[in-house]
C-alpha cells in the first residue's frame, strides 16, 4: 500500500489507455490501432482538445473486441 492511503496503487487498473498501452494489453501492434482509428474501423476514442493525445476507454475497447467473438473458424461473427 502507498503510505497515507487506504488502497493499493498497484491494484488500480487504468480506465483509459493509449495505443501503446493497448499494444501491451492485447498484443495488437500500436500501428494497427492507429490505422483502425484513421480508417474509422476501430473502437471509439477520445482526443484532448488542441493536442494529439488520443485515449481509448477500456470498456469501449472490450465491447468493440467482443463483437468479433467466434466459436470456430467456419463461423461468422456472432
Amino acid at each position: 500500500m502507498t503510505k497515507g492511503t487506504d488502497y493499493d496503487m498497484d491494484s488500480i487498473a487504468p480506465k483509459y489507455a493509449s495505443d501503446l498501452l493497448l499494444e501491451k494489453l492485447y498484443d495488437i501492434n500500436c500501428r494497427t490501432w492507429r490505422q483502425w482509428r484513421l480508417r474509422g474501423q476501430g473502437p471509439v476514442y477520445s482526443k484532448v482538445n488542441g493536442t494529439r493525445l488520443v485515449r481509448y476507454d477500456l470498456r469501449d475497447v472490450e465491447g468493440w473486441l467482443a463483437q468479433y467473438k467466434r466459436n470456430g473458424t467456419c463461423q461468422g461473427v456472432q
